[in-house]
């Protein structure tokens, strides 16, 4: 038998499966709803709802993974820090015993205070230019050699450190020596004068 509306070859079945048309008449004891595209586009959205489920799933854990990837990088920058010009102290050669004042009774030990000269030093360097060439860009300051010659205790608080450093290329060449005071707070804050030699 054939639909009388599509002409679709429907066999025995009292209704086309191609567009729904009742193309016989339906015994009374059998119950039968006509094929309808809505029920067929219901179908389909039922059966698509779990992959699109398990697929906004996937996309929200993506996307907490990356916030807290981003907030783990903002607070390590900001509590850490990193990065060439943070500041790092220049490797030490010698520990320099020196003649020093350094009173043992302060808030800060002897190797905070040559901690904070060293940091004091690097920043100074990272600001100095050759030529109109930045320092960082002649010199590794990775590489910078320093030693503590003495440590003198001010009468307001703090320090005055003075030592030697030495600066080298990228290549581990020494290529400029000098001399550098560095007054440190007793916070540990320093500002620092180098002269080259």
């Amino acid at each position: 038998m054939k639909c009388s509306k599509c002409g679709f070859e429907v066999g025995e079945y009292p209704f086309c499966s191609n567009c729904g048309n009742q193309v016989a008449e339906v015994p009374p004891n059998v119950v039968a709803a006509p094929f309808m595209q809505e029920d067929f586009e219901e179908q389909e959205s039922l059966q698509l709802k779990p992959k699109r489920a398990k697929r906004k799933k996937i996309v929200v854990i993506l996307a907490i993974c990356l916030s807290l990837g981003v907030l783990a990088l903002v607070l390590s920058l900001t509590l850490g820090g990193s990065g060439k010009n943070s500041a790092r102290s220049p490797a030490r050669s010698s520990y320099g015993s020196g003649n020093s004042s350094y009173s043992r009774g302060s808030s800060m030990s002897r190797d905070d205070i040559e901690r904070a000269a060293a940091s004091a030093l690097y920043s100074e360097l990272l600001s100095q230019n050759d030529r109109g060439i930045p320092f960082s860009n002649r010199y590794n300051l990775d590489s910078t050699r320093y030693s503590i010659g003495s440590i003198t205790e001010k009468r307001n608080g703090g320090w005055t450190v003075k030592g030697t450093f030495s600066l080298y290329d990228d290549y581990g060449k020494y290529k400029k020596s000098g001399t550098f005071t560095a007054d440190i707070s007793e916070y540990g804050f320093g500002t620092c004068t180098i002269k080259l030699d």
